[in-house]
């Protein structure tokens, strides 16, 4: 009963997965709706019009800021908790390896709605 359970939900969650994040993976060519979005919205469009420095700067402040906020929480962790020291540092470096890759990808989704928005516009 729970293992039928299981595997429904888990098949509902891959057609969701197969139907609403086609786009978020590097090696996928899937049409730049969300890029489109952006270019429409003029609140938005700004990210697709600034320098390439603001995004890399956007990049680095996303990424040092939210690793830092999560760094004095375990700081606090470690206080409060010091036997688990080790557990929680590798906790850290885990969330941060993995945040950087995250914030990669979506530099690099950015870099190309860029691209992209550029050469639309010419042709324009």
């Amino acid at each position: 009963m729970i293992r039928g359970i299981i595997e429904r939900f888990s098949y509902r969650f891959a057609l969701w997965r197969r139907q609403e994040l086609p786009d978020y993976f590097l090696g996928s060519d899937a049409n730049l709706t969300d890029i489109e979005k952006l270019a429409e919205d003029p609140k938005r469009r700004v990210v697709l019009t600034e320098p390439p420095v603001m995004l890399v700067a956007r990049g680095f402040v996303t990424y040092f800021g939210v690793v830092g906020l999560i760094a004095i929480i375990c700081g606090c962790a470690i206080a409060v908790f010091p036997t688990a020291r080790s557990g929680i540092i590798m906790g850290l470096i885990a969330f941060a390896c993995f945040w950087g890759i995250c914030v990669i990808m979506v530099v690099y989704k950015l870099s190309r709605a860029k691209g992209e928005y550029r050469a639309n516009k010419k042709v324009i």
